[in-house]
């Protein structure tokens, strides 16, 4: 069955590229889910001191992301906030 002019794919596929790249880039900048180990980085703790903390009850909630639990990274400065001024007293 024939078919009308179609537009050309190599563009088409081109524009969508651009904006997944530019959308992915800017997904990249900004990270709103941490995994442990940036979490861990982000308050100056070891790995294994945010897994105490975690099994205490005593780091923020974790949130499911696929197969791994991940930090909100509105939660993670909040808690570390909360822990600086707790020790400035």
């Amino acid at each position: 069955m024939p078919r009308g002019p179609r537009a050309p794919r190599k563009q088409l596929r081109a524009l969508d590229l651009e904006a997944r790249l530019a959308s992915a880039e800017a997904y990249a900048a900004k990270p709103t889910l941490l995994t442990i180990k940036q979490f861990a980085a982000m308050v100056g703790l070891s790995v294994r001191q945010v897994r105490r903390l975690n099994a205490a009850g005593q780091a923020p909630e974790r949130v499911q992301h696929g197969h791994r639990k991940k930090y909100r990274l509105s939660e993670a400065q909040a808690w570390k906030e909360a822990r600086e001024k707790e020790a400035a007293r």
